[in-house]
């Protein structure tokens, strides 16, 4: 198998996204959204100055007439703060249960941490000022796609034999398929469900392999405001997580694509 054929999402890497999230106990009431996005919003500007209201309808219902209910007056859901108008590539995601920070333009754990620590600091307060955090997430996306036919491609010089995040039946198999495995992680300070979901598939008339690792860590012990260092153990779950998604791709992958896309092969 000719393993130039292989191709990472990113050339020397293979990251397709990284998405950031963090959850709270209980929804925010559009009145806290607007005053959380009236502090949050001038500190986001310079990267994200795009913003949208979401807004999303309350059913209404006649009990005494019957009939179908009649959708009410829209209320709001949400924002999200981006580079373009709408969804953007890069964006954050402010919610009535969580905000996320979504990374495409993936550059190393170091630079994004850089980043998203920034805005970290600048969400946090105001979210902690009318809710305490139960929830911090990371999840990864990588892409490789194989552009020989799909005859040659050999899984076990993509995925290392005795793996133990794969399902031995997936190195047999000649078509199509997808495995998902999910476990927890027991910690002092968090119990975290981590989630490793590869798929092998056909798009675009190319197969394409899809590994989505998850770690929703939550937290014993609620973060209030007066939480003491809370931004630096928001930090230390996000490191933890990050060193374990690391773990497991070295664990995943065949020594010859943990080179290609820089990872120390196990």
């Amino acid at each position: 198998m000719d393993l130039n054929q292989l191709y990472p999402f990113a050339g020397d890497h293979a990251v397709q996204n990284a998405v950031f999230a963090i959850t709270w106990d209980g929804l925010l009431t559009p009145e806290e959204l607007a005053r959380i996005d009236g502090e949050i919003r001038p500190k986001l500007a310079k990267d994200f100055p795009k913003v949208n209201e979401q807004m999303g309808f309350m059913l209404q219902f006649n009990m005494g007439q019957g009939g179908s209910p009649q959708p009410g007056s829209p209320i709001l859901g949400g924002y999200i703060y981006g580079k373009t108008e709408g969804v953007s590539p890069q964006s954050i995601q402010l919610s009535k249960e969580q905000f996320l920070v979504n990374v495409t333009d993936y550059n190393g754990w170091t630079q994004v941490w850089k980043a998203v620590s920034g805005y970290l600091s600048s969400i946090l307060p105001a979210i902690l000022k009318v809710k305490s955090i139960t929830t911090v997430g990371l999840q990864y996306s990588d892409l490789f796609t194989w552009k020989a036919a799909p005859a040659n491609l050999e899984l076990n010089k993509v995925f290392r034999e005795g793996t133990e995040y794969l399902a031995a039946h997936a190195f047999k198999a000649k078509n199509l398929w997808h495995c998902h495995h999910g476990f927890f992680t027991d910690t002092n300070a968090y119990r975290r469900l981590d989630n490793v979901n590869v798929n092998v598939n056909d798009v675009e008339g190319f197969r394409t392999i899809q590994i989505v690792t998850s770690h929703q860590a939550a937290l014993i012990g609620n973060i209030f405001s007066t939480t003491e260092g809370y931004d630096k153990r928001v930090a230390d779950i996000y490191s933890e997580s990050h060193s374990f998604n690391t773990d497991i791709l070295r664990d995943l992958l065949h020594a010859d694509v943990c080179k290609r896309i820089g990872l120390e092969p196990k």
